[in-house]
């Protein structure tokens, strides 16, 4: 029974963070589910794969230490928006409120350095994780499953849906 317990936790750590380093959540199709992130300046911009509805319900922004492969609870919050009614978004600018949700806990000061992990929970409970890491991120480019993109390569890439 103890055995079973430690296998079926190792499994779920495993799941979340195999979800964090793809930059979406499972299952799925990682190339049809998603978000990436757009870096204009000091901005970054959520943008979501629109293959399907992604009604959001909270977004987190959590300060981690560079090789922080779990990301606890008690992990310092730097940016988190919640909506009571989750409503499908294309896109949210980290540090603004969209219409609807209200700032949980503001963001202090532009994200420059450092190594961030964003959730996002959708209406169903579903999460998806990505890693933000600004330096390594260029202007105007796109982090999406570990490759950079144009903001023409991305727009392919998110309203290529799969029929059905």
């Amino acid at each position: 029974m103890i055995r079973h317990r430690h296998r079926t936790a190792l499994a779920a750590t495993l799941l979340i963070v195999l979800g964090s380093l793809a930059g979406c959540f499972l299952p799925g199709d990682p190339v049809h589910e998603g978000a990436g992130i757009l870096r204009t300046g000091d901005r970054f911009e959520v943008l979501f794969i629109r293959c399907g509805e992604y009604r959001v319900s909270e977004i987190k922004i959590q300060e981690v230490a560079p090789d922080q492969v779990v990301v606890e609870d008690d992990t310092p919050v730097v940016w988190q928006i919640a909506l009571d009614s989750p409503r499908a978004m294309n896109s949210v600018t980290v540090g603004t409120t969209p219409s609807g949700a209200r700032e949980v806990v503001a963001l202090r000061s532009p994200l420059r350095s450092g190594t961030y992990h964003v959730t996002i929970r959708f209406a169903d409970d579903r999460r998806m994780s990505l890693d933000l890491r600004p330096a390594e991120l260029k202007e105007g480019s796109i982090g999406y499953l570990g490759k950079t993109y144009s903001p023409e390569e991305f727009e392919r890439l998110a309203t290529d849906c799969p029929p059905g």
